[in-house]
């Protein structure tokens, strides 16, 4: 299945989307929540999705963004499938990404900057030291508009630099810690 959806994904790219953002909504409620897995994100995954080699990568980033903000005030289920959605579609956050990103931060509502710390807490643990023009730029903005919303932007870049999947020799610290 893994490898049908990074198929579609990068030659069918807009389909694929908007199948993804319907999985996204039915498995965000309470009930259905834990029934299934809406993408494959992070280790579960065994082939990654293609959506950034498509050529509607730009078109799909901008749709992305616009069904998050349609979602708006969307409790933690929405929130946490949204984000992992987020992450298997564009994976690194750096490029497009940043660039649309920094838009918002620059441009946009405290809205925008709360999804922004909320979809920053699946980024991979280097982007706190490879965006740190971003982050600075973004942890600024945040501390302009609230405490309440600086403090979450720096939980949400904490736990994706402290998070993930790690590996090692018992007894010794692992690589991507050290690192």
């Amino acid at each position: 299945i893994d490898e049908v959806l990074a198929y579609l994904s990068e030659r069918h790219a807009l389909e694929t989307t908007e199948f993804f953002f319907a999985r996204v909504e039915r498995f965000s409620t309470k009930a259905e929540f834990n029934s299934s897995r809406p993408v494959n994100h992070g280790p579960w995954s065994q082939v990654k999705l293609q959506f950034r080699k498509s050529p509607d990568a730009i078109e799909v980033l901008r749709r992305t963004w616009a069904w998050l903000k349609q979602h708006e005030g969307a409790d933690e289920y929405f929130l946490y499938n949204a984000r992992n959605l987020f992450q298997a579609m564009f994976g690194n956050i750096d490029g497009e990404v940043v660039s649309l990103l920094l838009d918002r931060v620059e441009n946009g509502s405290s809205e925008d900057l709360k999804l922004i710390a909320h979809l920053l807490r699946e980024a991979p643990p280097p982007f706190v030291f490879n965006q740190r023009g971003f982050v600075i730029a973004f942890l600024e903005k945040c501390r302009s508009v609230s405490d309440d919303l600086l403090q979450l932007a720096m939980q949400s870049l904490r736990i994706s630099a402290t998070s993930g999947v790690r590996g090692g020799v018992v007894g010794q610290p692992a690589p991507e810690d050290v690192k």
